[in-house]
């Protein structure tokens, strides 16, 4: 689940940030509302200076957007510093749907197969992905938070449409809107 903080039209203080953002943050890090992350928006410099501050201190699941919109979420930055291996294998993430295999990233990447796991587990410590397990011998999927909200939200968009009484053309047209909407065209 992502979490949405909309500070735009807010100028809340340093302790109200300190006491609420990242006491939230640690709790969503420490597992206490499942799979989760936060976006905070904002487009005030100083506010997302203290958020990245936080988020970099405590590797906390903060990404930072400058408005609300379903494709400024997709592209939320992570508040916490990253290196360029992280920052690398986050962008592949992305560009693979928000959801990858450790093989699948080996390949790509041209990495041993543990390097990959390691790469991803680091990502997922932070807080910004998760890892679904799969039975038997298949291996984890890995799953970018921002791509995952963003699948669920066309998803639920486009079931919607779809039960809904009316002209044929409007819900193929819809459908097809949907499915130009999810990155890489992923269904």
């Amino acid at each position: 689940m992502l979490y949405l903080l909309d500070l735009n039209d807010v100028h809340p203080t340093v302790s109200v940030l300190d006491a609420y953002l990242r006491t939230l943050a640690t709790d969503i890090k420490a597992g206490l509302y499942g799979e989760s992350a936060i976006v905070v928006s904002t487009r005030d410099a100083s506010v997302r200076r203290y958020v990245e501050m936080i988020a970099a201190q405590e590797d906390l699941p903060i990404y930072v957007s400058p408005t609300t919109t379903s494709f400024a979420l997709i592209q939320a930055e992570p508040g916490a510093r990253l290196t360029e291996t992280e920052q690398q294998t986050l962008r592949r993430v992305m560009d693979s749907g928000g959801i990858v295999d450790a093989r699948l990233l080996a390949k790509e990447l041209r990495l041993r197969h543990t390097t990959a796991i390691n790469r991803l587990n680091s990502l997922v410590s932070k807080g910004l992905l998760f890892k679904r397990r799969r039975p038997g011998r298949r291996t984890d999927l890995y799953v970018d938070y921002r791509l995952a909200s963003a699948q669920y939200s066309f998803d639920t968009l486009n079931s919607a449409l779809e039960a809904m009484p009316g002209d044929q053309q409007v819900n193929e047209k819809a459908n097809m809107t949907a499915a130009a909407l999810r990155p890489n065209g992923r269904h």
